[in-house]
């Protein structure tokens, strides 16, 4: 009996698909983590930046307000926010928050079960005269 060369066909085809389909699953997954990774990344600038502009605003002006609002706006441009509750100038002149972040994701952040895997935040201690070196 001699082997029906369509068949031949349609087993690399079977084949070459599951490779394909794996090779999709296993991108997709190492994007959504890249994107975690990167969120993470950025919060940690974005909480530098919000840190020290608080610091210049605060020496400027000695209100927590102003510092706050300084901060917040900071951590908006870079796609974050601070928590307001968290924010504080402790005795030693230095700031202290937690900044949140919501990582763009192409499926995690669409799923309800998996939505909170995407919030990334941290918590930012700056002392005065760590930013000016």
């Amino acid at each position: 009996m001699q082997p029906n060369p369509a068949d031949a066909g349609d087993m690399v085809v079977g084949w070459l698909t599951k490779v394909a389909v794996a090779l999709l699953l296993v991108g997709l997954v190492g994007f959504e983590l890249l994107s975690l990774v990167v969120a993470r990344i950025q919060l940690g600038d974005a909480g530098a930046s919000a840190g020290s502009t608080a610091l210049t605003a605060y020496a400027g002006s000695h209100s927590l307000s102003t510092a706050y609002n300084q901060a917040e706006v900071v951590a908006e441009q870079a796609g974050a926010n601070i928590v307001q509750r968290s924010f504080r100038i402790n005795a030693d002149g230095s700031v202290e928050f937690t900044i949140r972040k919501t990582a763009n994701t192409l499926v995690l952040q669409h799923i309800k079960a998996t939505e909170p895997w995407t919030r990334v935040h941290t918590h930012v201690v700056l002392e005065p005269n760590s930013f000016s070196q």
